[in-house]
């Protein structure tokens, strides 16, 4: 990507200012207070109190319903409350109030663009083509000033559709140059790279638009994300970046709540709650709906949190595997904390760590008696209010300084129910390199895992065995120059893109673990971000993954499954001995059809995939902690209301 040096540049906010044409006629005294109201509603939002910034744009509206920018602004507004159906309904209503107005046309777009974003888990595209039918309404030549937001736009659209990277990236080096440091353009670029498996290119673009909002506690978020797939950065850099978020997070939301005293009654039925903006078709809602059913209702009573403002079929099974449901995406922290305690939560769950749609500022405030952290984030918060994070010991070993959370001890760590995988039995009869005569290796993983480290040992290992494969599957295949770039890696190292299968995902689950079994011998892990939830997955349908036990726990997962199902064969320490693992695994055939089968057999047999067994060592592990907590408190919960 092209990248500038100039610094200060800001292309106008959405909304603000759009449409401005000459009010309706109204009583000065009207006039004055509608002004008043925008100005309040424009400092708000500024000052990042974008709800506080609707709801005086509301007040503006009522008082005067016929000017386009108040509609306009209320539009951006409801953009920055992650609220884009909203977003769209507003800029709708200052579009018809100002028809030729470019300027609310490319901002509608953009609210419809991120519209489809947050429907991506059900594959909608109408928004995107709406978008795309408004941008090809605009004026031409574009009008200098509306220059950046069209060529987002262009380039949104070319992602979501997953339609050509190729050309987004060339768009977005066009807006690049027009706004080298415009933080929307930046985080495109990153988006495009991170699909590209150039993690490396990513990071340095998402620092950049880091340094041009030294102060945004989101940018910085999705930088230590991303940078766990880079094998460039430290993980000493990343602790530093964290630190930072944490210190602008609790500057934020303000000092905890005081820890109130417990109820001494510790073998008393506890209340567990489950905070996440992932209860849709997501990895997180597949390994939380069997222990959420698992978990005994005469002991636990289980409260789900969604922080997320769209719904899937995946989230009605969640919540009908749940005790209460809360929606708590519209509230503030003051009320999703108040909601919490209500709620009378013992132990209050996080499930995103740094990723999109957390809420680590409710565990900022001090929600709950007993904060932990499991599943969705593996590399720390650094808050000093999250009391325990729960992994795997072989997962975590060594690795206390890098928490300021105790790091527990959660055998096997996570779980996706066994009636959720196909039945593959007669598929393990026989191992794919057996009916083909050729090896297959493969995976399902995220190609933003990948970089050039791992495209170098990948092909080392097909140069050491020339007739084998590697199938790749995954969504974002669909884009054709995605696949041809794929290829060009392995070409430019040496191996012949024929034997390099790039395929788009299914989505239907059943048939994609079922073509992983018919397909592909044994499976690759990334580093240093290897496979979680497709590890699990690959194995229940017997696809063993040979995997680099990493340097952080993101980068074990996938490898202490195997150790801890005894397909130790499977787990290497160091890259040198990926390659060769990888040689002796393909020359050993009818081995390897063995291991296959074990794999599966011992998989359903785990904590793994038996909930119940899961949720019993999940039980006991978090009532260890609230004894623990609750030793030498003898009042009960009393919070005080803040």
């Amino acid at each position: 990507m092209t990248k500038g040096s100039r610094r200060g540049r800001r292309a106008p906010p959405p909304g603000v200012g759009a449409g401005r044409k000459g009010p309706p006629a109204l009583p000065a005294q009207v006039l004055a207070q509608v002004s008043a109201l925008n100005r309040r509603g424009n400092v708000l939002q500024a000052g990042g109190r974008p709800q506080e910034a609707v709801q005086a744009f509301g007040e503006a509206l009522a008082l005067a319903p016929g000017i386009a920018a108040l509609w306009g602004n209320l539009g951006s507004a409801w953009l920055l409350c992650r609220q884009p159906p909203k977003a769209v309904e507003a800029y709708r209503r200052a579009l018809a109030l100002a028809e030729h107005d470019d300027g609310i046309r490319v901002r509608l777009a953009l609210a419809l663009i991120a519209q489809a974003q947050l429907g991506r888990s059900t594959g909608t595209v109408e928004p995107l083509k709406q978008a795309s039918a408004l941008l090809g309404a605009m004026r031409t030549p574009i009008a200098p000033e509306l220059r950046e937001l069209a060529l987002l736009a262009r380039v949104r659209i070319l992602i979501e559709l997953d339609a050509d990277r190729a050309r987004a990236q060339s768009v977005c080096e066009e807006l690049l140059q027009v706004a080298p440091d415009w933080v929307p353009a930046l985080l495109a670029a990153a988006d495009i790279a991170e699909a590209m498996s150039r993690p490396d290119e990513a990071c340095t673009l998402l620092l950049q638009a880091v340094q041009a909002q030294p102060d945004d506690a989101d940018l910085l978020a999705r930088f230590i994300y991303s940078s766990q797939r880079d094998p460039a950065t430290s993980s000493q850099a990343r602790a530093q970046a964290t630190r930072r978020h944490g210190q602008l997070l609790r500057a934020k939301v303000g000092a905890p709540a005081a820890v109130a005293p417990v109820s001494p009654a510790r073998e008393r039925r506890l209340t567990f709650g489950f905070v996440s903006g992932d209860y849709r078709r997501h990895p997180i809602a597949s390994l939380v709906i069997g222990l959420f059913r698992a978990l005994p209702r005469e002991r636990v009573r289980v409260v789900a949190y969604s922080n997320h403002p769209a719904n899937d079929d995946r989230t009605a099974e969640v919540r009908a595997s749940v005790d209460e449901w809360r929606s708590i995406d519209k509230l503030d922290t003051a009320q999703a904390c108040r909601q919490i305690r209500a709620d009378e939560v013992d132990v209050l769950f996080d499930l995103s760590g740094l990723t999109g749609y957390h809420r680590l500022d409710v565990f900022a405030r001090r929600a709950a008696p007993l904060q932990v952290s499991w599943l969705g984030f593996h590399t720390g918060t650094m808050l000093g209010t999250i009391d325990a994070h729960l992994a795997d010991e072989q997962t975590s070993r060594g690795l206390q300084a890098r928490f300021r959370e105790r790091l527990v001890d959660l055998p096997w760590a996570m779980n996706q129910a066994a009636e959720a995988f196909p039945e593959v039995t007669p598929v393990l009869a026989q191992a794919p390199c057996e009916r083909n005569g050729y090896l297959t290796f493969g995976s399902l993983n995220n190609p933003s895992k990948f970089s050039d480290a791992v495209f170098d040992q990948w092909a080392a290992i097909l140069h050491r065995l020339p007739g084998a494969r590697l199938a790749h599957r995954f969504g974002i295949f669909r884009d054709q120059s995605l696949v041809a770039a794929f290829r060009a890696r392995f070409a430019a190292r040496g191996i012949a893109e024929d034997r390099i299968a790039c395929l788009p995902a299914t989505p239907d689950f059943a048939d994609a673990l079922t073509w992983l079994a018919q397909t592909v011998d044994v499976g690759l892990d990334p580093f240093p971000y290897g496979s979680h939830t497709t590890g699990l997955q690959s194995l229940a349908v017997g696809v063993p993954v040979l995997s680099l036990y990493g340097e952080e726990i993101v980068g074990r997962i996938c490898a202490v499954f195997h150790q801890r199902l005894g397909l130790t064969e499977f787990v290497v320490r160091n890259l040198d001995e990926y390659v060769e693992r990888a040689v002796a695994i393909a020359r050993s055939p009818e081995r390897l059809a063995q291991l296959r089968r074990e794999a599966r057999a011992r998989t359903l047999a785990s904590p793994l995939t038996d909930e119940k067994a899961f949720a019993e060592i999940f039980e006991r592990v978090v009532r260890g902690l609230w004894r623990e907590r609750v030793s030498g408190e003898g009042r009960r919960r009393e919070y005080q209301s803040r």
